[in-house]
This record gives structure tokens, sequence and C-alpha cells, in this order.
């Protein structure tokens, strides 16, 4: 990722983003009027953009960061005996530990009941310390401009087994999160590379994680560079989950020699290797991402079955309360995977307590008929969108996905199915930027519909022949085709989606009539929901030229992580590399903590490239629903983000 250059109080424009080549206006220019207006359109929200950034830089001192949630004096009684089953149209992909392997939103919400303990949680739309675990925090500021952050953690806190939750494990956590050894099995690393020694860390260059200090039993350190200090989400660099090194690694400690932290079996240096990894992570029997029985959060897995699509947890006695103090007091959940069409049944009949995120409007309209049933609405974070494989095949051209979406008349979805929303980029209606935005600024990123344009855009590509390999014309509604050394090659579209899919139908339908008119052809291919999410994240070969999904995204909207302009894989599944974006994406992070109107500016300009080269074409969002039976109080799922976090305050009445 190249660095967007930052001066005083003035964000910059990444090199290259305010004007176009001579070349380029020529060619927009000759495709249609559609393009035409798309770049004085877009040109003006950069201008816009621009101006709102300039003088909004705020640069707060490393001690603002510093905020605690507040904790109550949780008194309520155990209530013995009860239990809660939840009702998803997820199915759960098994990746209960970390997020490290994939951010299926049914192991999200596992995983939150598993593991507790973060350092720093979310309230709303910004982070804040966790005052059941951090006890304390001391700032030092460093002579290269960063700072040190030295945390230490409350006193008792225990994995479910009675082990005593360390500043050990904290570290653990972050030379396991910044391995590469996590590469090599799959998985994407975080980044980390707000401290100084991840890229030496991660690269094996070091055993050491530079940056990274133990200092007790009770303490560990920080070191945040001086880029860092920028960032839009400040305390969200500070956020460590805890793990048991002793299971993940058994035999090896944590050591300090004042250089960084490293791992030690008995007095010889090591590292996490893959070997060591593959047995203790994923192991069939123990392996701990998909069978972590010692964790620290509110439930601990008692049995779990993904063939059927179920999980039980039990009530983890030693848990010491979530960020605000609470502790659970449902003495069981379960968490099953339910036909959406017969979910309402289930909870009439009882035999489900509460339906967690239905979406499909038909579905929420058989809820809402039945008598005695309470619900929460709740707009969603993410969205319904096609995306493009971009490394290969038709996707792998700009033009032909930007043609592609012009065919869609997404308005048609929508005015079928009221209750949802269109929206016009990566984005969800949930999110804040979206809500705070006045519509006509967001409508700015729409692809109209434009078959007409889209044939002239397409014209202009190598898929300009007809099957005889003359000059393709839209009278005969024949096949576009393009000359693959010496064969003709049609123009056709596989697309995956899943079988669990409630509005596939209907997408599929306007996608289809989109592509005959400007000459390409479908074929759908049918796949589990983790065949799908492995293809997609580029974890096994597939033959899809396009996706059917569903995304919710985290509250922290963090675009460089998923925009890296190196290798294509997890972490850059959605969207070609592009220097442009990238660059784009570091403005909107390093606006400075907690600086909304710098921020927001950035993200519609980030938005606003994102879709010009349209790695996918944005759908629908709408509203979340949870429907519950009465017996389930104090449910405040809006609050809490996921059922599995307001579970915790929630309670179970006679």
């Amino acid at each position: 990722m190249r660095h967007a250059p930052l001066g005083g109080s003035i964000a910059c424009l990444p090199k290259g983003e305010s004007a176009m080549t001579a070349s380029e206006i020529i060619h927009v220019i000759s495709v249609s009027w559609y393009r035409r207006w798309i770049l004085v359109r877009r040109f003006f929200v950069v201008l816009i953009c621009v101006v709102l950034l300039v003088g909004t830089m705020t640069y707060a001192a490393p001690a603002d960061w510093i905020e605690y949630t507040d904790l109550i004096a949780d008194q309520r009684p155990l209530h013995a005996g009860s239990s809660l089953t939840v009702g998803t149209t997820t199915p759960m992909s098994g990746y209960f530990a970390t997020d490290l392997w994939g951010v299926n939103s049914a192991d999200l919400d596992v995983r939150a009941l598993l593991h507790g303990y973060e350092t720093v949680v979310w309230s709303g739309d910004m982070p804040l310390l966790n005052s059941t675990v951090v006890k304390r925090v001391s700032v030092r500021e460093i002579p290269s401009g960063g700072c040190v952050f030295i945390l230490e953690i409350a006193d008792g806190l225990t994995y479910n087994d009675g082990t005593p939750v360390t500043a050990q494990d904290y570290v653990f956590s972050l030379l396991l999160e910044a391995s590469s050894a996590v590469d090599a099995l799959g998985g994407a690393c975080r980044d980390l590379s707000h401290i100084p020694g991840f890229n030496a860390y991660h690269a094996g260059e070091k055993d050491e994680f530079a940056g990274v200090y133990l200092i007790s039993p009770e303490s560990f350190a920080l070191e945040v560079t001086q880029d860092a200090l920028t960032n839009f989400y400040g305390p969200e660099l500070l956020t460590i989950t805890p793990y048991p090194i002793d299971v993940i690694a058994p035999g090896f400690e944590i050591r300090d020699d004042g250089a960084g932290a490293y791992l030690s079996e008995g007095e010889v240096r090591g590292g996490l290797t893959t070997e060591l990894l593959l047995r203790t992570l994923f192991d069939p029997n123990i392996g701990y991402v998909h069978n972590p029985k010692v964790s620290c959060g509110p439930y601990l897995l008692t049995d779990y079955d993904l063939d059927e699509g179920r999980a039980t947890f039990s009530l983890n006695l030693r848990f010491a309360g979530d960020a605000w103090g609470y502790k659970p007091v449902i003495e069981t959940l379960h968490f099953v995977l339910v036909d959406e069409n017969g979910a309402a049944a289930k909870l009439a009949s009882g035999e489900i307590g509460l339906m967690n995120r239905a979406l499909n409007p038909d579905v929420v309209a058989q809820f809402r008929a039945l008598a005695g049933i309470l619900e929460i609405v709740y707009p969603r974070t993410g969205l319904a969108y096609l995306a493009f494989e971009a490394e290969r095949g038709p996707g792998s051209d700009p033009d032909v996905r930007k043609a592609v979406a012009m065919a869609l008349d997404c308005d048609e979805l929508v005015a079928s199915h009221p209750e949802l929303e269109r929206v016009y980029g990566y984005y969800g209606l949930g999110q804040w930027m979206a809500a705070e935005l006045p519509p006509e600024a967001l409508r700015t990123l729409e692809i109209p519909f434009d078959t007409e344009g889209a044939n002239a855009l397409l014209d202009t590509t190598a898929w300009c022949l007809d099957e005889d390999g003359g000059a393709y014309t839209t009278n005969g509604g024949s096949i576009r085709h393009r000359d693959c050394d010496g064969t003709l090659e049609p123009l056709t579209f596989t697309l995956a989606r899943s079988m669990e899919s409630g509005l596939s139908g209907d997408v599929i339908n306007i996608l289809r009539s989109g592509l005959e008119q400007i000459g390409a052809q479908l074929q759908i291919e049918s796949l589990s929901f983790d065949d799908l999410l492995a293809q997609y994240y580029h974890q096994r070969a597939g033959s899809a030229d396009m996706y059917f999904l569903a995304s919710d995204f985290p509250t922290d909207f963090h675009p460089p992580s998923a925009q890296e302009t190196g290798e294509s894989g997890y972490i850059n599944a959605t969207s070609p590399s592009d220097e442009k974006l990238a660059a784009w994406a570091d403005v909107m992070l390093h606006s400075g903590y907690g600086n909304r109107s710098g921020y927001l500016a950035a993200w519609l300009v980030f938005q606003s490239r994102f879709m010009e080269l349209t790695p996918i074409i944005p759908l629908y969002s709408g509203n979340y629903y949870d429907f519950y039976l009465p017996s389930l109080t104090d449910y405040d799922v809006a609050a809490k983000g996921s059922w599995a976090r307001a579970i915790v305050a929630a309670g179970i009445s006679e």
C-alpha cells in the first residue's frame, strides 16, 4: 500500500487522483453520454471531498485514547435450568477460534460466546477500553514520534478450566496473529503494521516482535508508530483477545530480552511453525480452531455438529463479566440452522426462542403474522451484491464489469421487495457513514441502468465479435465472442450462489435478463455455503466468474485490509489491486482519531473510486429483524451488534 502524503493539517490527494489523462478523457467521451456524466459527477465528488478534508484533520493526543467502558454491578441470579434455542439461516463453517480463517457471521457469533477479555470493545461506532480487563494504561512518547502504551490487566481473570489469563497470553495472541505460518495454512494474518517490528517478524527475518514487550505476568507494552497515531479508530489498534499459549503452543513460553517478545521452548528460541499449528489448531479431534475447549468467554462449547447445523453452549461460571460487567444468567444455549421458510412455525411452537437476522421480506411477514411475538428492527451494516472474479475470465476486464453493472435493473429488484433498499457502493445502511450522508451524495455512486451504453462499452473490448467472427450487432440476439488464440470464445458468466440463498432466484432473473440484452449468457453453479466462501476467498480453486454474496461489515470499516495492492487472496477477495483505491483508503484511515468529517469525506472518494473499478455490483441492503418469545427479556441486539453479545445481558422469565 502506498501511503497518501499528509502535511500539517491538510490531507493531500493521492498522486494522480486529481485529474485524468487526455487519452482517458477521450476514451470516456467516445463510449456514451453515461460515462461523460459519471466523469463530471465524480469529479465534483472528489472536489467537494478535498475541500471538506482541508482543515478538518485533527491529531488527538494519545492520552485521548484512554477512555473506559462504564461498569455496572450485575447482581442478577443464575436462572437455573434455563435454556434458549437461537435460530439462524447462516450455516456455521466451524472456525470457532479466530477471524484469521474467515468471517462467516454465524462463526463470529460462536466466537463472541467462547472468547472474551478483549482489551478494547466497541460502544456504538467508537472503541473503548474494556474496564473488566484493563486495569490501567500509561502512555510514553518516544523519540521516533510514536508512543508506547503500557497495559496492566486485571487480577483474577481465568480461562474456563481455571488456568490464569496472564499478560503472556495477550502477547502470544499477537505473535500468533502476525505469524507467516497462518498464511501458509490458508489464513490471513492480522495487519499489525502499526507496530514497528511487524514486517520483520512476519517475514521471518526476526524471531522477536519489536514493539511488543512482555513486562510482567500482569503487564505488557505495545509501541505504536507515529503515523498510526492519526488512526481514526485510535484505541482499536490496542485490541487483543487472549489465546491460551499452553494449548496452542504447548511447551513454549514468551520471553523478552528488551528487543521485543519472542517464543522460546526451554532455552531454545523458536517460532510458530506450520507443523506445530497443524497439530494444535487443525487436528480433527483437538484442534483449537474447530474445538476451542479452553476459552474465556461467557459460554463454553459443549457439543456441535456442523452437518446437522447445531451447537450447544453452557455457562462459563468463571467468566468475570463483559466490558460493562454483565455476566450471563441463561444456563444453556442452542444455536441451530433453520430453513427460513419454516422458521416462523418453529418460533410459534417454541422449538426456537429467538430467530436472529431475518431479512427476506416474505419470511418477515410470516413472523409478523404470529400473535404474541416480539421483534427488534435494526439496519443492516452490510449489503447483498454480485462480486466479480477479477483475476481471470471476463471479469478481469474493468470495462466488462462496468457494462454488466449497467445492464442490471436493480431498481426493479428492489421494487418487488419494498422492505429492501438500494445501495450504490460498498456499504450498508447500518454504517454511520451512510446514515450521516444525504441520499443525493450516496446516489452519486450509482451506475445507472443503461443497456445501450453497456453495449457501446462492450464494443470497445475484445468481446466485440459474433459467432462467425464478424462485428457483433445487437439486432440478432446472438452471443458476443472474442478471439482467443484463433478460437472464438462466447461471453459466458458462471454465477456461484449458495444453495441456502433466499433471494437468489430474483437476482438470477434480473442478471440473466440484463446479460441477454448485452449479448452474454449465464450459467448457475449452486454450492454449499462453505464451498462458496472457500472459492470466493481463493482458498480453493473454482470456475465461477461471479458470486452472489451478502456481507456485514465490522464496526471498524477498515478497507486497507481488503484492498492491499499485493498478492490477492483472502484479504483481497473483493477487489483487484489498485493504488488509487489503497491510497484513498489510507487517507480515510489516517484522518485523525474521531475526526468524522475528515473520515467521511475520504470515505466518499474511496467509494467513488471503488465503483469506478466495479469489482462488485451492489444490489440492496435493508433491516434485520430479530423475532423472539416474550420469555426472553432485556434483549437489545441493536445496541450490542449481535445476538451473542446481547445475550450476556439478557434473561429468561418464567
